[in-house]
Formats: structure tokens, sequence, C-alpha cells
């Protein structure tokens, strides 16, 4: 069997020669990142059938075994991550030559480090290397907010930075102590090694990636870097960049049974009232978007936070959020270009002159609101009935309320942008066109069939409740 990090290799040797392909050969330039991302995404495709429901694929980096060694480790939840980025990659890849017209190897280069980095958060074995990852892919998208190099996108990029550091800094003091205490990042060497006094560098950790991942209250660099970023950015960022941080939560917990499912519970609750509440005051179309992405991420937050009950409501909620935000960012940003503003009470309605992208806004608008027959209404509702089956279900209300709010704004921007009889009819490119449309297809078809998701994903969810699997895919038993 190939090596599992392929994928990353390939990614990572293209980001490096992008820049010399570039100066000469610039439509090869594109071939090339369009490619590897789509090979990237094909490759974790042809793996799935050798993965699901429970099956782990281990693999060494060097002829150092685990724990001393670095090591891959290729599971369900895993899998599911990497379908999502590269799949987000390449169909957010393809719009690029439309936003981007200066410095374009940079940001190539930029964009697939950027990929690399979250692909390797989702397949490294370790603690130590799971930082490395994840800085990298934070070091990346610095200097893709900031490139379009104006004042706000500068002061996003900022005070992204300094946010970030924040957790960066506690994630790394909680890895030594976890290497104190243990004498091994090794994820598998360290079940088994774990003291009584555990909670503190845990809790650091813990504390590091909810930071990152833009929960209220360490929300406030996410409106910024979501709306002064480049649209492809955008999409990367609000689908599957701030989603990293619930991946390792969500991972610890299996491994580790970190006990922070009420602090998740209650963060979730926070962002998405503070969410929808600030979104519904926006007027600009990416900021409005953006706390959207706050809202949705309170959503998930809030099922994991259930317990086993809502693990797969949660994360059947993440894929769904992950495939309609990034539609919704890919059309915001053609309307954008097309109109000139981002400021939804100056878009003088186009009503139908760009149909592909009211259409496929509508289908968005309907399914992030949870309307029936599509997907977004599918994760909530098993997010409902998963707060009634437990402790919680008095909270039923809150998520129920903020739906109709989402629903509220999302009509609002519709009418504003595509209200009225609009100009002559456009044709869009295909190259925003297939993204469109294959996320909007996607969004109908899962919420006809959820089935199709969640069956696979509550075998995926019992697999990973037997963390003894893990331990001895890695370790032998």
């Amino acid at each position: 069997m190939m090596p599992v990090y392929i994928p990353v290799v390939v990614l990572l040797i293209t980001g490096f020669l992008t820049p010399l392909i570039g100066i000469k050969l610039k439509k090869l330039r594109r071939i090339l990142v369009n490619s590897s991302l789509l090979f990237s995404f094909l490759f974790f495709v042809f793996l799935s059938s050798d993965v699901f429901p429970n099956k782990i694929i281990v693999q060494n980096v060097s002829s150092w075994l685990p724990p001393i060694g670095i090591n891959m480790v290729l599971d369900s939840l895993s899998l599911i991550f990497l379908l999502l980025i590269t799949g987000i990659g390449f169909l957010a890849s393809l719009v690029v030559e439309k936003y981007v017209h200066e410095r374009k190897s940079e940001f190539y280069s930029l964009f697939l480090l950027m990929i690399v980095g979250m692909m390797g958060i989702v397949l490294t074995g370790d603690l130590f290397n799971l930082y490395v990852f994840y800085e990298i892919m934070c070091i990346a998208s610095y200097g893709l907010i900031v490139f379009y190099r104006t004042r706000k996108s500068t002061e996003a990029a900022i005070k992204y930075l300094l946010i970030s550091a924040l957790g960066s800094s506690l994630i790394l003091l909680g890895i030594a102590l976890v290497y104190g205490l243990t004498g091994t990042l090794n994820l598998a060497d360290i079940i088994t090694k774990l003291p009584e006094n555990y909670a503190i560098p845990f809790s650091l950790i813990f504390v590091g990636f909810v930071v990152k991942a833009g929960l209220v209250p360490f929300h406030i660099w996410l409106p910024d870097a979501h709306s002064e970023a480049p649209i492809p950015v955008s999409v990367m960022l609000s689908g599957v960049l701030v989603k990293m941080g619930l991946y390792v939560i969500l991972r610890f917990y299996f491994l580790f049974d970190l006990n922070y499912l009420f602090i998740i519970l209650i963060l979730g609750l926070a962002s998405i009232i503070v969410g929808d509440l600030m979104a519904l005051q926006q007027k600009d179309i990416k900021r409005m978007l953006a706390y959207s992405t706050i809202s949705q991420m309170g959503y998930i937050s809030f099922a994991l936070g259930l317990g086993s009950v809502g693990f797969v409501a949660g994360t059947f909620h993440l894929i769904n959020h992950v495939l309609i935000k990034s539609m919704l960012f890919l059309i915001a940003g053609s309307v954008v270009l097309k109109v000139k503003t981002r400021d939804m009470t100056k878009m003088k309605g186009l009503g139908f002159s760009m149909p592909v992208e009211a259409i496929g806004f509508l289908i968005g608008a309907f399914a992030i609101s949870g309307i029936p027959l599509f997907n977004g209404f599918a994760s909530k509702f098993m997010i409902y009935m998963a707060t009634l089956n437990s402790g919680y279900s008095f909270l039923v209300f809150i998520p129920i309320i903020f739906s109709v709010v989402t629903l509220g704004y999302y009509m609002r921007a519709f009418f504003s942008i595509f209200g009225g009889t609009g100009k002559k009819r456009e044709k869009t490119k295909w190259t925003l066109a297939l993204p469109v449309l294959v996320l909007a297809s996607l969004c109908v078809i899962i919420g006809v069939f959820p089935q199709l998701i969640t069956q696979n994903l509550q075998l995926v969810i019992n697999s990973l409740l037997d963390k003894a699997n893990y331990y001895c895919a890695v370790l032998g038993c």
C-alpha cells in the first residue's frame, strides 16, 4: 500500500515548485495546483473502502518504530476530514485566478502550505507534530489573510496572529507538561501512561484549541479574517480551518476521556446566540457569513457537548456546514466582484441575472437555516432530538429559535442581493459554476437521503469509542 502521507508530500513539493514554474509557464502553474489537489482528494476516496468503518492504517515515517518514531495514523474520523479538506481545497482552487491578479505563485504556495498543515493535523500520531502542523497551517493562513495588503486585511491578520499566538502558547505549554508527566508524545502511548494529575496540561491544550476554533468568547479574530481574506481563503477558513480545533478536541475526548463536554456545550450555546445576533446586524455580506460561521460552530459544539447522544449529530452538522458555507462564500465573492460592494443595502437587486448564484444562495440559505429537504435540516433535527434525549432537554428551544433567526437574516440577504428584476442575464464561468453546482447538489442529496451519511457516521463513532483499537493498531497488543 502506498504511504498515506503521499498527498502531503505531493502538495508540499507542488507548493515549492509553483514559484519556479510560474516564472514562464503560468497556465501550467494553475493546472499543476488544481491537479495536485484533485489527486489528493481522489487518493483518499480510493482509500475509503480500506478504512471505513473501523479499520486503522498506521505507517511509520522512518525506520524508528513508535512510540519513539514518527507515525501517521489514518482512521475513519481522519479520513472524513481529509476528504473535506482536499475536496473543498480543490473547488476553492478553481476560482483563485478570478480573485488573485498579482503574486499568484506566492498565493498558490501559501494556499497549498495551509492545506498541508490541515492534512498533517488529522494524520499525525503524536502531540509535537500535531502542534507543528497546526502552526504551519496558521502561519500560511496569516499570509493569505493579509494578501491584499490593505489596512483592514493587515489589521485582521495581526488580530488573528495575536489571538492564535495565545492559543499556541497554551498548547505548547500543555504538550511540554504532558511529556514531563508521561515521557512520551505518541498519542497511543499516552493512553496507558496518563497519571491521575493530568487535568492541568490537557486543560491548557483544550483552551488553546478552543481559542483557535473561534468559539465565543475567543471569536473576535474570525469576522475580520474571513471578510478581508481573498474569497478562496475565506472558503477554506470558514469551511474547514476553524473545524481543526474541534477535530483535535473530539480526538482527545475519544483517546483520553477528557471530561470537558459541559464546557463545550456552554461555549456552543454562547456561540449560537452571539453569532446569530451579530449576523443579524451586518450589512457586509462577508461579515454576515463570518458571524453565521460562529453560530454554526456553536451548533456543532453544543451537539458534541451533549455527550455520546450528540456525537453523530454534531459531526453530521460539521460536514453539512463545510458544504453549505463553502458554497455561500463562493457565491458572495462572485456577487461582490460584479457589484463592486460588500454592502447589501447598496446592492440594487440582481434578480436572476446571475441564476447559478441566485439558486445556489437560496439553497444554502434554506440548508443552513434548517429547512426540510436540505442537509442542514437533517443534522439540526438530529441535534434537537439529541438534546431532548440528553439531560439538557430544557435547552432545546435555543437552537430551534435561533434557526428561525438564521432564516430571517439569510432571507433578508437574499432579497437584498437577488430581489428586483435585475439586468441582462450573464453566463457564469464554469470555474465558479462547477463548485456551486457540486455543493448545491450535495446539500439537496444529503437532505433527501441523510442516511447515506448518518449510517456510516454511527459506525465511525462506535469504532472511535473503542480506544483500545487505536492503541493496538499503533503499538500492537
